[in-house]
């Protein structure tokens, strides 16, 4: 079953919290939403998935990790026609095995920075031809308190959904033959997932006031990231493609919690590793330290994430957006 979705999504806050100061706003999401309600008011519910019985093979792959979850069906041709013409205003509905039914009303968001650009280890002079899906952000319908992030691509649709206390999982059921997409109450989970942000734990590397002076830049509320995922992450996801896709999707959540924040996140460049990387661990302090060292403060964009497989947590050093030398921070996903 896909947990890691919500795995993800602690680890990249808690790494990403260590390293941003986020301000308080009130409710940009919601009022986003609002601004456009008469527009809303004439959209009926896009119909990407169609909703599955909870029986037979499908059940089975869940049964020992959540209690309740709700099967659906990919509907390839609807997201055909949106990935082919993106729409600026969405809403979409996703009915639960309860007779519940969560209504989402969705604007499209942007999570790239202008430049944005995917390479490959193997060819870092080159970009990567990638065709991303299309991010969406909004709420539950009504619920100014909510927030919903959506993910629309070819082979998977992925996002939260956050209200009244309840923190809903859309993603791709894992040991799936069919593509099969599970809805989950986080919890309902029967283990919940463990994870450890080991920056209070890390020392800061000891550097001279001189060494830290043409790294600095100034900045206003926009950051941009720059991320490898290293070649355990891309082989687990299938290949360069799917992998900047998972990493996208993923990074459009926390994206949207900073925004409804009042602080704007964005990507400038992701480098995926399709050789062999320089990150062997085995722990993630030990991976940070060799991420630090192989950029020696040397890339695009002001903080720099690496995202693998191991290590068991997510570690960053702390107060350093002004300064690239020690601007990175990990996360096993």
């Amino acid at each position: 079953m896909n947990k890691n979705t919500s795995l993800s999504l602690m680890l990249l806050l808690c790494v990403f919290f260590s390293q941003l100061s986020a301000q308080r706003n009130q409710h940009p999401i919601a009022s986003k939403i609002y601004n456009n309600h008469e527009a809303f008011k004439s959209l009926k519910p896009t119909q990407l998935l169609q909703k599955l019985p909870n029986e037979g093979q499908r059940a089975s792959l869940i049964q020992e990790e959540v209690t309740e979850a709700t099967f659906f069906k990919l509907q390839a041709p609807e997201v055909g026609r949106l990935l082919q013409h993106p729409q600026p205003l969405l809403t979409m509905d996703l009915p639960l095995n309860d007779g519940s039914t969560i209504g989402l009303e969705l604007f499209k968001a942007n999570i790239f920075a202008p430049a944005f650009h995917v390479t490959r280890a193997s060819n870092v002079h080159q970009a990567f031809n990638y065709e991303g899906g299309i991010y969406y952000w909004g709420i539950v319908k009504g619920d100014v308190n909510s927030l919903a992030a959506i993910t629309v691509n070819r082979e998977e649709i992925m996002g939260f959904v956050s209200f009244g206390g309840n923190n809903f999982v859309l993603g791709k059921l894992d040991n799936s033959s069919d593509g099969t997409m599970v809805v989950y109450n986080d919890k309902d989970l029967k283990l919940a997932p463990s994870f450890d942000c080991f920056s209070d734990e890390l020392p800061q590397p000891e550097m001279k006031e001189p060494a830290l002076a043409g790294n600095e830049k100034s900045f206003g509320k926009c950051v941009k990231m720059y991320f490898e995922i290293d070649n355990d992450l891309v082989v687990a996801k299938g290949g360069v493609t799917p992998a900047v896709d998972y990493l996208s999707g993923v990074f459009s959540q926390v994206s949207l919690l900073y925004a409804n924040e009042g602080v704007d996140i964005s990507i400038n460049e992701i480098k995926a590793w399709d050789i062999a990387d320089p990150y062997v661990g085995p722990t993630a302090g030990n991976h940070l330290s060799q991420f630090r060292i192989y950029l020696n403060g040397n890339f695009n964009g002001d903080l720099a994430h690496l995202a693998g497989t191991k290590g068991g947590g997510g570690v960053a050093y702390t107060n350093v957006l002004c300064n690239k030398l020690v601007g990175e921070s990990y996360s096993a996903l």
